[in-house]
């Protein structure tokens, strides 16, 4: 094998220096360069996308406590509503309790005075209705002549 003969080796040594350092300059002037900015790019680009992040965040954060303080007066306001609408409903049961007691008085001795009318009706039918029993009992036991003044005045007289 020609590369194993060590005859050849100083050329073959000199070829690999100039394809090495050719090589070498060539990508050290063209693609480092390029690479490097690409890097440089892609690291401001990600850096410019963590600020956005952090801004954003902070947005959110800022947001969500606007958000909860938000929700907190609504519902202290919600409770102090919830608390009023109880005291006027509470108010408003003891003034139709207080009324509703007064006409349930009222009410209530109207019908005391129409249910002691109304006996005293009844008590003075019974007592013609008496009267005229009183009549027919004796018309048919015989007895004549019984007045209907004294059966009433002796009814009278046994109910009092």
């Amino acid at each position: 094998m020609p590369q194993l003969d060590p005859g050849s080796f100083a050329s073959q040594v000199f070829w690999l220096l100039i394809c090495f350092i050719s090589l070498y300059f060539i990508v050290s002037t063209f693609f480092t360069p390029k690479m490097d900015g690409i890097l440089n790019k892609r690291q401001k680009t990600i850096d410019s996308h963590i600020e956005k992040a952090k801004k954003h965040k902070e947005k959110a954060n800022k947001l969500f406590e606007q958000y909860e303080d938000a929700l907190d007066e609504a519902h202290n306001k919600a409770s102090e509503s919830f608390e009023k609408a109880l005291k006027e409903l509470k108010a408003y049961i003891e003034d139709k309790k207080v009324s509703l007691q007064s006409e349930l008085y009222d009410y209530t001795k109207k019908m005391q005075e129409s249910v002691r009318k109304d006996k005293e009706k009844a008590l003075g039918e019974i007592n013609l209705t008496a009267v005229g029993l009183a009549n027919e009992i004796a018309a048919k036991i015989g007895l004549r002549g019984l007045s209907e003044k004294n059966l009433e005045k002796n009814i009278k007289d046994n109910n009092s």
